[in-house]
Order: structure tokens, then sequence, then C-alpha cells
């Protein structure tokens, strides 16, 4: 996979961040909204953890 790709969590995730729905995107994507609303779970738990480890990786490099 290129490393630009976006998955297809992450987009969704993107798209409802900038105020598209989970109705909205479920007819788009033509996938039922209870599948939609796992997928915005998982990839906002992911860029949680994304932006946590990003925070400790520049504290670190602070207190070296």
């Amino acid at each position: 996979m290129d490393a630009q790709a976006e998955s297809f969590p992450m987009m969704l995730y993107r798209r409802f961040c900038d105020g598209e729905t989970v109705t909205q995107l479920a007819a788009e994507f033509d996938i039922s909204e209870d599948r939609v609303a796992v997928r915005l779970r998982v990839a906002a738990l992911y860029e949680e953890r994304r932006r946590t480890e990003a925070g400790l990786v520049a504290l670190q490099a602070n207190l070296a």
C-alpha cells in the first residue's frame, strides 16, 4: 500500500469531522450506518493513539 494512501476508516473519519453525517456516509458507500459508526470509532481511537505517541516523542526529545 502506498504510504500516502488513506485507509477507508480514516477517510470516513476525516469526512465525518468535516461535517458529513453517518447517514450521508452510509448512503454514499452503500453500507449500514452501524458499520460506518464502527469504522468511525476505530479511526477515532487510532487518531487519538497516533497523537498521543507523537506528543510522547516530542516530550522525549525535549527531555534529552
